[in-house]
């Protein structure tokens, strides 16, 4: 059904059509909204191209997203805790051009006060996760009261040394904002 969708329109492009088209993606916590935004992204990447790989930018920008975005809750352990809003830029061959993201921060209370059980922004985990945190001068993830007070460090699944690669990573060679 999702790829449906983005083969409808792209089948109706805007530099064909000259109007803007849209896909929204919505649903309840654990529902697939994060991998549906993934599989739509590389769907329309891999129909439409691009000269200078803009596709693989957008898509390279999620760990990121994840990161300082994304909370373990009692529901999801890797539950997105914001919206976003990407918009994908056509040329007139049809090619993907630009992309832009937008990110909204839905639950700042989440930053000093995660409930029992569930855990902070992702990003908190990983900077402390070991192999970061002492050039950074920090201590293990129980040594903060606003991460300690859950009781909730670890999360099956999530690896936050990984994660902290991941990010460093796509720091390095991945998307950079236009200025």
């Amino acid at each position: 059904m999702l790829h449906a969708g983005c083969n409808r329109m792209l089948c109706c492009t805007p530099a064909a059509t000259r109007c803007a088209q849209a896909i929204l993606i919505s649903g309840e916590s654990g529902a697939g909204k994060t991998e549906a935004t993934k599989h739509c992204l590389s769907f329309l990447a891999e129909m439409a191209g691009s000269a200078n790989a803009v596709e693989g930018q957008v898509l390279q920008a999620n760990p990121i997203l994840e990161a300082f975005g994304n909370a373990k809750t009692l529901r999801n352990n890797n539950s997105s805790r914001f919206g976003k809003w990407i918009e994908v830029h056509f040329g007139s061959s049809g090619a993907i051009t630009s992309a832009c993201i937008q990110q909204y921060l839905l639950e700042k209370g989440r930053v000093p006060h995660p409930a029992q059980g569930e855990r902070s922004y992702h990003i908190f985990y990983q900077l402390c996760s070991g192999e970061y945190d002492k050039g950074l001068g920090l201590r293990a993830a129980p040594n903060y009261r606003f991460l300690a007070d859950s009781g909730c460090f670890e999360v099956a699944g999530i690896d936050d040394k990984e994660g902290m690669h991941d990010l460093l990573k796509v720091r390095r060679t991945g998307p950079r904002p236009d200025h």
